[in-house]
């Protein structure tokens, strides 16, 4: 950070204290919208004399775009925020709440538009180190606090769906991580302005230097017989290989879901109902038997840290860990217990005028299902006995959970497997 970041950093620490408190955290977000307020104003001049120049007219507008829509979500954090201190019965006193954020706005407003009239780049690259400090103050937050992973979100407004998550927020720890991310997404965009492509943080899918995941190319890396022969017998490169197994896996798995759709065939439904249990049980295989492994080895990199270890802490993935993933892993995908289907049929409640046994589509043999089949282990999952059309809705909205925590796992894993890449040294062609 330079002097300038850092005297900043001091200077909030020394108005609220080195904690990061929920308090001092509405303090930061009501600064945290300033810089681009002054972007955007300069835009609009730029527009008055440029008006009739295409370049800086689209130059411009979608400066002006990316800074509203970083304020919207900027104030979005503000109300988070505020939210959090209302559903924890926190309130600040009227100083720090009526005088001194008025007062620190006001310069920062002063200073913020100075600098852009100046020079709009530097205010960028200082707007990398801040939005940087505030996405790793975040995520230290959320690891300082590891109740929030229990505590739920109450508040409405937070659920509203304004959020980049739309609304899904399990838990506080997801909102604040959450935030931490749009944090590192401005930092990242701020690069991008000012020629810095090559600092930019990257999530697996948009990686732009050094080795990259991105699927939109066609990529491939390779390393000679004899730096193969050096690493055979390196623990991070067997870690590595076989968190490839589960992510070949877990890809055919996932891809057949979305690649399905809305489709609703007899082989179509058989084949999402397989996927699902499929990814269920490579969840719970990753995470109770791989992930301990890869965070002895992995712990200290920056892509475990965001990805998969954020993952691990994921209230949704705890909640069905021990519940549906291990008894699909146990019970149904990799070791077929005989006891399931029996004690299900001794306690089901068939609320249909009858139950499909075969259905098919087409005389071609591979398009035949067995839809009742999956509907008892479904059931089974869900702990119901009830097999009716309610249940048949429950599956769809499971099926969207593990379908998104498998692509966080996707994206996590491949994220770490950059770094890990990219800090080997290894001659990759």
């Amino acid at each position: 950070y330079s002097l300038l970041a850092k005297l900043m950093f001091w200077s909030m620490d020394f108005i609220y204290g080195s904690e990061t408190t929920v308090s001092k955290i509405k303090f930061l977000e009501v600064l945290a919208r300033i810089p681009y307020q002054a972007w955007e104003i300069k835009q609009y001049w730029r527009l008055i004399t440029g008006f009739n120049t295409a370049k800086i007219r689209e130059n411009a507008e979608g400066l002006i775009n990316w800074t509203r829509e970083a304020q919207d979500n900027e104030y979005w954090h503000l109300v988070v925020a505020s939210e959090k201190m209302k559903q924890d019965g926190v309130k600040d006193s009227w100083f720090w709440y009526h005088f001194v954020p008025p007062i620190a706005a006001f310069k920062y407003t002063l200073f913020s538009r100075l600098l852009a009239l100046i020079s709009i780049k530097s205010a960028w690259k200082l707007n990398t180190m801040f939005e940087d400090h505030a996405e790793h103050t975040f995520m230290q937050f959320v690891k300082d606090n590891p109740r929030m992973e229990n505590e739920k979100v109450e508040s409405e407004t937070v659920q509203d769906g304004r959020g980049p998550a739309r609304g899904h927020y399990p838990s506080w720890a997801d909102v604040f991580r959450r935030i931490g991310l749009d944090e590192r997404d401005h930092m990242n965009e701020s690069l991008r302005r000012c020629g810095m492509e090559d600092k930019v943080v990257p999530y697996s899918s948009d990686k732009e230097s050094g080795v990259t995941m991105n699927k939109n190319k066609n990529i491939t890396f390779s390393i000679s017989k004899k730096d193969f022969e050096k690493i055979r017998n390196d623990t991070q490169f067997q870690l590595i290989l076989t968190l490839t197994r589960i992510l070949n896996s877990m890809r055919f798995s996932w891809s057949s879901t979305v690649n399905l759709g809305g489709n609703d065939t007899p082989a179509s439904r058989r084949d999402r109902t397989a996927s699902f249990l499929y990814m269920c049980a490579l969840l719970y295989e990753s995470f109770e038997n791989v992930y301990p492994k890869l965070n002895k080895e992995f712990h200290h990199l920056q892509s475990f840290e965001l990805g998969l270890q954020t993952l691990k802490n994921d209230s949704i993935r705890i909640e069905y860990h021990d519940t549906i993933f291990k008894k699909v892993r146990n019970k149904v995908v990799f070791h077929f217990d005989t006891d399931v289907i029996k004690d299900i049929l001794e306690t089901s409640i068939v609320n249909k005028e009858k139950v499909i046994l075969v259905a098919t589509h087409s005389k071609q043999t591979g398009d035949m299902d067995f839809p009742f089949t999956d509907e008892l282990i479904i059931n089974y999952l869900m702990e119901t006995s009830q097999i009716n059309d309610e249940s048949a809705k429950r599956f769809v909205e499971l099926l969207e959970i593990v379908d998104d925590l498998s692509k966080k796992f996707i994206d996590s894993s491949e994220y770490l497997i950059a770094e890990v890449l990219d800090n080997s040294g290894l001659e990759l062609e």
